[in-house]
C-alpha cells in the first residue's frame, strides 16, 4: 500500500487506496440562510417591539386627531343650529 492518495477530493480530501479518507483542512462554508441563535431571535423582537411602539404611538395621535374632527363638527353643527334657531326669533 502506498500513502500517496489515488483520488483527491476537494483541498485536502484525499482518498487512500485502502479505502479511507482523509479530510484534511476542509473549511466550512456559510450556508445562504443561517440558522438563527437566541441572540438573533431577541435582537429580531427587540426591533419588532420598537416597531409596535411606533404603531401605537402612531395609532393615539390619529385617534386623538379623529376626536377632535368629531368634536369640532359637532361644535360647528350646534353652533349652526343655534344661529339659524336665533335668527328665526329676531326676525318674527
Amino acid at each position: 500500500m502506498s500513502d500517496q492518495p489515488i483520488i483527491t477530493l476537494t483541498q485536502g480530501s484525499k482518498i487512500f487506496e485502502n479505502g479511507t479518507v482523509a479530510l484534511q483542512d476542509l473549511k466550512m462554508t456559510n450556508s445562504p440562510t443561517p440558522e438563527p441563535t437566541l441572540f438573533d431571535v431577541i435582537k429580531k423582537i427587540d426591533e419588532f417591539s420598537a416597531e409596535v411602539k411606533k404603531i401605537d404611538e402612531r395609532f393615539a395621535e390619529y385617534r386623538q386627531a379623529t376626536q377632535w374632527v368629531v368634536q369640532l363638527a359637532f361644535t360647528l353643527i350646534a353652533s349652526a343650529t343655534i344661529t339659524v334657531i336665533i335668527t328665526a326669533v329676531f326676525r318674527k
